[in-house]
């Protein structure tokens, strides 16, 4: 089993916080439900601000990894490189956006 790792973003338009996540809210100190809640990210608020990217290419992802029932060594989608418990799932769902990593030189 791998060892449960933690992913997160924060997602601002025109500098004011739309959206946030986190995989493991509880990682640092534990949380109420009213902290775990704000950080359980929304897929609609990233479609709204995130061209030509749907709600089922990035839903499965956000998923709070402390939750009953979760199986950290499942991938999201079939497409991914890795499974939920490994941080690198960031670059999968990053990948869903359109951005990748590494980024080129150019920018």
């Amino acid at each position: 089993m791998h060892s449960p790792e933690i992913w997160m973003y924060r997602l601002f338009r025109s500098g004011d916080e739309v959206d946030r996540f986190n995989t493991r809210p509880g990682y640092w100190q534990e949380v109420d439900s009213s902290e775990r809640q704000s950080w359980e990210g929304n897929a609609s608020k990233i479609v709204e601000t995130w061209p030509g990217v749907t709600e089922a290419e990035i839903e499965k992802y956000l998923v709070d990894h402390e939750s009953e029932g979760f199986d950290g060594e499942a991938k999201a989608y079939e497409s991914d490189e890795v499974s939920a418990w490994d941080c690198w799932q960031m670059v999968d769902f990053t990948a869903k956006l359109g951005l990748r990593y590494p980024p080129k030189d150019e920018g």
